[in-house]
């Protein structure tokens, strides 16, 4: 597992490494340079996290998989215990904590709730790969933590290009509910569409109505017109 963002330093001179991002982790305060949280101004660099053949191809985004790259295993600021400073540890533990349901009891909620259709991993695709072994050891094919489910479907299905059906309706309901339900989004603003606001009401930074990815690109000017 790979989760590549790549900003600027706060000088603007150097590239950052991933360890500067998990400095802010924990409970250490004032991790580097005297700031409490993120610098503002260490703003995403969509070069590494949209275009293919980026420049950057050492410190780019990767494919979604289940492989934990190093430095998740050794946490910044997260206590001397191997399972503080291990993600997927972490992950386990906070999952117990919070009562966070199997990925297959999701998938039977939103199929039954819903409708959709999910179509759930089956048993040899879960126990695909290196870590199959450890998941059927620990009883996790039929009962799978949801974040290591989200990582293999779309391992699985989509070649890590993309998420699979399960991650992609957690993470675009999410989005959807943080707009519905805050007051000051657009969702809720007045526009042209019987009073309500509609994407043609959208930005337009420079012209051009921003109402989609490529757009939002262009606009930054990271694709040609």
């Amino acid at each position: 597992m790979f989760l590549a963002i790549g900003v600027s330093d706060p000088l603007g001179s150097v590239a950052l490494r991933f360890q500067e991002l998990f400095l802010f982790t924990g409970g250490s305060k004032n991790p580097l340079a005297g700031f409490d949280n993120v610098p503002e101004n260490w703003i995403i660099d969509w070069h590494r996290m949209a275009l293919p053949n980026s420049e950057f191809a050492d410190r780019s985004t990767r494919r979604i998989d289940t492989n934990i790259a190093f430095p998740l295993s050794v946490l910044a600021n997260a206590g001397d215990k191997p399972d503080e400073k291990n993600l997927a540890a972490r992950n386990l533990k906070r999952g117990i904590r919070m009562s966070i349901p199997a990925a297959q009891s999701c998938i039977d909620g939103l199929n039954a709730r819903y409708g959709f259709g999910i179509e759930p991993l089956s048993a040899a695709e879960l126990m695909s790969g290196p870590s199959g072994e450890k998941l059927e050891a620990v009883g996790f094919v039929g009962l799978t933590p949801l974040w290591y489910y989200t990582l293999k479907e779309a391992e699985i299905r989509h070649s890590g290009h993309r998420l699979g059906q399960l991650g992609t309706h957690i993470v675009a309901g999410t989005i959807a509910g943080l707009i519905m339900h805050d007051p000051k989004s657009y969702w809720n603003q007045t526009g042209s569409h019987e009073g309500r606001w509609h994407p043609v009401d959208g930005a337009r930074p420079s012209g051009q109505l921003v109402d989609s990815i490529p757009a939002m690109l262009r606009a930054a000017l990271l694709m040609e017109p």
